[in-house]
């Protein structure tokens, strides 16, 4: 299946055949004329790759870690841009750069349906919605941090946790309106601020290193997290699980 994004910009999605390990592929292009259009057009699908990575865990997939390119890997994703600019260098012609990710699926990272359908609905309505594309990007970053790479003794984790609550605030202008709207209780909310207090923050804020917090505590607040924005998404009439 393929869907329309934004600014001439598809995606779309498959089950490669006769691949042992059951890799699901997305791959999003976006057609070029000229050479001095591919790098620029590159960098529009990896953004757009990570727009859907923030959508991607509210839509019905795991989390789509996007790793940069380095020499001595293998890239999550792949792009053809050096290839095309070569061919339009050399001769006129209409070709499309793509970008694509392969993600493999296992016990840990299961998809309860193809989730390209509605992550291309959410990451579409987050391009133009900043708060909303903030919400989702702390809930990202933070995630990838913590669990992905495990950097669990840095800062940055627990402070994208911490904005998390913030933007909530900001959008629905104050806390009593986010916990009325989203169907938050006191409890929930109070514990969230408690674990992320204003102290521990301005310390993290000033050495990058995260206070302590066990483990279950940490589940607890992504547990947390997570449902408030998908209440937050649902209230906006996008398609979440």
């Amino acid at each position: 299946m393929q869907y329309d994004l934004w600014n001439g910009i598809v995606a779309s999605e498959f089950y490669p055949a006769g691949v042992d390990s059951a890799f699901y592929v997305v791959s999003i292009w976006k057609p070029v004329v000229e050479a001095k259009e591919v790098w620029l057009t590159e960098a529009a699908l990896v953004r757009a790759l990570e727009l859907l990575a923030t959508a991607w865990p509210f839509s019905g997939g795991s989390f789509m870690v996007l790793e940069k390119r380095e020499l001595d890997r293998s890239p999550r994703y792949e792009s053809n841009a050096k290839e095309i600019e070569s061919e339009l260098l050399a001769r006129l012609g209409l070709k499309s750069v793509v970008s694509s990710v392969s993600i493999p699926i296992s016990a840990s990272a299961s998809y309860h349906e193809p989730p390209l359908r509605k992550a291309s609905q959410v990451a579409t309505a987050i391009l133009g919605d900043p708060p909303m594309r903030n919400l989702l990007g702390y809930h990202q970053n933070s995630w990838v941090e913590y669990y992905a790479y495990r950097r669990t003794g840095r800062s940055s984790w627990f402070i994208d946790l911490y904005k998390m609550r913030e933007v909530l605030k900001k959008i629905y202008r104050g806390e009593h309106q986010a916990r009325a709207q989203l169907g938050i209780s006191r409890d929930d909310w109070s514990y969230f601020g408690a674990i992320l207090n204003n102290n521990d923050l301005r310390h993290a804020e000033i050495t990058d290193n995260a206070p302590k917090v066990s483990g279950q505590d940490v589940a607890r607040l992504f547990e947390l997290a997570r449902n408030w924005t998908l209440s937050h998404l649902r209230s906006r009439g996008l398609p979440v699980i």
